[in-house]
């Protein structure tokens, strides 16, 4: 339902928003004005607007969570003020972190992987999309966050071991191993990218929210050997 709506909202609004000035730096959806302290967290569909030299750049989307200049928000899309054109589009399901550095926008893509301690899952900042002028013209590079804890030696070791331990009905855990195979690879072993490019003969074929998921991871993975 909040899907549908938030969309609706999107739709309905950047016919007006686009035909105006970007305005005020900080206004929701129902077009009143909202100040916010600077270490105030808050609620609610939004448009936020970033000034980049002599330029704007607007996010409209669905705002998660807002403290200080940082930003986490997911089902956006970004659009510059001047020539009112939509730059780029992120999903209900890709939550990203926005903030300002200087003159750059820093759109941080957040990824679910258990790189934590223990394996454990937190929502990690793998992609990261700057948006920048130069000569007033826009620049986007996108890039690996190459601050990312890796997987020590001995943690790739136990990954192996419960990639060794693992059969088609370990539901709970196919994906769970496929991310933590993933990680391995990023942090530098290569028998890990040979096991994952055939875990899916191995486990699969998957079904119903461990296709998505794999899917999910797939195509993470993809995109790292890309842009690495």
């Amino acid at each position: 339902m909040r899907l549908i709506i938030s969309t609706l909202l999107i739709i309905c609004t950047t016919q007006n928003l686009l035909a105006q000035d970007c305005g005020s730096s900080y206004i929701n959806f129902t077009g009143v004005d909202t100040t916010f302290s600077d270490d105030s967290i808050h609620y609610g569909n939004i448009r936020k607007i970033y000034q980049l030299r002599k330029r704007k750049l607007i996010i409209e989307g669905w705002v998660e969570i807002t403290k200080k200049n940082d930003t986490t928000i997911s089902e956006f899309m970004l659009t510059d003020c001047q020539n009112k054109k939509q730059i780029g589009f992120w999903g209900a399901l890709q939550p990203s972190h926005i903030s300002q550095q200087n003159d750059t926008l820093l759109i941080a893509e957040l990824i679910n992987l258990p790189i934590g301690h223990n394996f454990d899952y937190y929502f990690a900042p793998v992609f990261l999309n700057k948006f920048f002028f130069v000569n007033n013209t826009l620049k986007k590079k996108k890039v690996f966050n190459t601050t990312l804890q890796h997987y020590s030696n001995s943690q790739i070791q136990e990954v192996f071991k419960l990639h060794a331990t693992l059969n088609k009905k370990d539901y709970e855990k196919i994906i769970e191993v496929a991310d933590m195979l993933f990680w391995s690879y990023v942090s530098g072993n290569t028998q890990a990218e040979k096991r994952l490019n055939e875990f899916k003969s191995k486990f699969g074929p998957f079904d119903g929210h461990v296709a998505e998921e794999w899917d999910s991871i797939w195509e993470t993975y993809l995109l790292y050997k890309k842009i690495k």
